[in-house]
């Protein structure tokens, strides 16, 4: 469910956990899969974690290293699904962020939930 959720968050840009975020941004720097960037993401959280105990837990780590390998997979997976049906430009996304993914210029209910003047698509 929790992968389900980080990839609605992350294929309709509506926003993700800070985790999520850097490593979609990894993702787009090294032009590479978000299952890749948050997999080594957290392979490295996982040595660090080793190294933070000063002791090797093999059964810790192997833990670690196997749940971000499915959890990165499942992501990527779900993220790839609900762009491919165009989740961004859906109908629902064009309500809340205007009409503007289909051609128009109507603020749709940024208008109402954005400061003025703060953002290059908010309504003056």
């Amino acid at each position: 469910m929790n992968a389900f959720g980080n990839g609605i968050t992350i294929s309709s840009n509506i926003g993700t956990a800070p985790w999520g975020a850097s490593e979609v941004n990894l993702a787009h720097i090294f032009h590479t899969s978000i299952a890749l960037a948050m997999f080594l993401t957290g392979f490295l959280v996982a040595v660090i974690n080793q190294l933070l105990m000063r002791r090797f837990d093999l059964p810790r780590f192997l833990d670690e290293v196997v749940f971000i390998a499915c959890f990165s997979y499942f992501i990527n997976l779900f993220t790839s699904l609900f762009s491919a049906l165009g989740l961004p430009a859906g109908p629902a996304f064009a309500l809340a962020a205007g009409s503007r993914a289909f051609g128009h210029h109507d603020p749709g209910l940024l208008h109402f939930l954005l400061p003025k003047g703060k953002f290059a698509h908010a309504p003056e």
